[in-house]
């Protein structure tokens, strides 16, 4: 599949996830005092998501768009490059983050640990995705065998009596030792974003509370790119395992729903996808404290 083929059926899918990220914003209660430092904050934040995301789609499209011969193994890797450089974008602009000073500084000796700063919600949808790409390349890695030329893991073929078939391309060996190899990246590329968080400097004038709030809200924005990113392996994964168990006439018999739950597998990876990018893009609505009293989650 051509990048422009790619790029033109994943707008309007982000589009959809941009406006429902837009609509399911959290809100962040904080002291009057302190909106202009937070606001910078997270203007500086939302600027390296941005950026972390279109090097990271620049990065996946000019590697989707190489055509060097190895039939396709590179582009498998698109991806999770383009997560690993969205997230080195974003570490980054954690690990400079400036000592925002406010009128107001406080001390503390609370120590601050690194599972403090991360949301536990986004954590489980992260690693279940991750949970089940890896799922995917093991049991395509087991599934896979030898194509007619000899390449290891690029094909699944059975056979019924005296008539064997194979289908072709298949996410076995040939393919998964390097996407597992990417997605390990990117696992790594993750936890040293969501470190960069929560070792920043503490914001003046806020109260700790608050700036734990931010730390967490910084680190799901984190998350969400990367999770964004194995859904996106996951896609074409699961597609593929999916068209070919279905598509095999001598087939086991179970095939068909293991065939069929793949297929299930790759709509909600595309779902899981584009609300995680759309979310991604926003940061949390920011309330002052005197118009709203409770805090909402």
């Amino acid at each position: 599949m051509s990048p422009s083929v790619v790029f033109m059926l994943c707008l309007p899918a982000l589009a959809v996830g941009a406006v429902l990220g837009w609509r399911r914003r959290r809100v962040v209660v904080i002291d009057p005092q302190a909106r202009p430092v937070l606001a910078r904050l997270r203007r500086r934040s939302g600027i390296a998501v941005l950026l972390g995301l279109v090097i990271g789609g620049v990065a996946a499209l000019a590697m989707l768009a190489v055509r060097n011969g190895d039939l396709g193994r590179l582009a498998s890797l698109a991806p999770a490059a383009g997560g690993v450089a969205a997230l080195l974008v974003v570490s980054m602009a954690e690990l400079t983050t400036p000592h925002l000073e406010g009128d107001v500084r406080t001390a503390s000796l609370q120590r601050r640990r690194r599972l403090d700063a991360v949301d536990v919600s986004t954590v489980r949808m992260a690693v279940a995705t991750f949970l089940v790409l890896t799922l995917a390349l093991s049991l395509g890695w087991v599934m896979g065998s030898a194509d007619d030329m000899g390449r290891p893991g690029r094909s699944i073929s059975t056979v019924c009596g005296a008539t064997s078939e194979g289908r072709t391309p298949w996410p076995g060996s040939f393919y998964g030792g390097l996407m597992l190899y990417g997605v390990g990246l990117l696992a790594l590329a993750t936890f040293a974003a969501v470190a960069a968080v929560a070792e920043r400097p503490h914001v003046g004038a806020t109260s700790l509370e608050t700036d734990m709030r931010l730390r967490r809200e910084s680190s799901r924005q984190i998350l969400l790119v990367s999770a964004a990113a194995a859904a996106c392996t996951l896609m074409p994964v699961s597609g593929l395992m999916a068209g070919a168990l279905l598509g095999l006439d001598c087939r086991p018999w179970w095939y068909v729903p293991l065939g069929i739950f793949w297929g299930v597998v790759m709509l909600v990876a595309a779902g899981v996808a584009a609300g995680c990018l759309g979310t991604a893009l926003w940061g949390p609505r920011m309330v002052d404290r005197v118009e709203e009293p409770a805090v909402v989650r």
